[in-house]
């Protein structure tokens, strides 16, 4: 019984991000509108505006879908613990472009609501999907985990990037996840790349869930 109705809660889910339901990402910090925000689970959260930014220099590292066209800063994915109702742990899968160990993974975060921090970790392809859990178990399975805090706040820059230290081997060619874990009720949003599309899982109660093939969250592995 447990298992049947947590089947048709992800099932639910999945289909109203499949509609593209979204809720304004400024609605999210009025408790009076907690039962819109039930009625209509999401896993993006938006804004009113966008912008491009290309810094300047070169574009270097393992994987990278910010520099040159930068990120959307009033688009993203939901990452949340309970914000309003629901856990979203988004995961967005990359192919490392050369070998080598890593120094850091940086991320276009935003804070939305609650503790301003988030949990990164970086594990490898499982058969097409992230070989942890979206609570990161087992925790060997983890390249490497790290914490981020001071986020700006949600539609504020589409520039501003925050970073943690990572140090794992990586392939040329071998595919990877970085996912992210919001702390107790709280929400970020983890804003749109400009210019990439790939695989998109999302942790919805703890259990995966396929979007397929979708705009990722901005990043950038060195």
């Amino acid at each position: 019984m447990k298992n049947r109705r947590f089947r048709k809660t992800v099932e639910r889910v999945q289909q109203t991000i499949e509609k593209t339901l979204v809720i304004c990402g400024t609605l999210l910090l009025l408790a009076s509108l907690t039962a819109v925000a039930q009625d209509n689970p999401s896993a993006t959260i938006t804004g009113s505006k966008a912008h491009h930014w290309a810094p300047p220099g070169g574009c270097v590292g393992f994987y990278d879908n910010i520099c040159g066209v930068g990120y959307n800063g009033s688009l993203g994915w939901r990452v949340s613990d309970h914000t309003p109702t629901f856990e979203y742990s988004p995961a967005m899968q990359f192919t490392a472009l050369k070998s080598g160990v890593s120094t850091k993974i940086t991320l276009g975060l935003t804070y939305v609501n609650g503790t301003d921090a988030t949990v990164g970790i970086l594990t490898e392809d499982c058969g097409g999907a992230p070989c942890t859990t979206p609570d990161g178990q087992p925790a060997y399975r983890q390249l490497c985990v790290g914490n981020v805090s001071h986020m700006p706040k949600f539609q504020s820059t589409n520039t501003i990037t925050v970073s943690f230290a990572c140090r794992a081997q990586l392939e040329q060619g071998r595919k990877y996840w970085v996912l992210l874990q919001s702390l107790a009720n709280s929400g970020i949003a983890w804003n749109l790349s400009n210019s990439a599309t790939g695989p998109v899982y999302d942790g919805v109660l703890d259990g995966w869930v396929n979007l397929g093939s979708k705009q990722t969250g901005a990043m950038t592995i060195q």
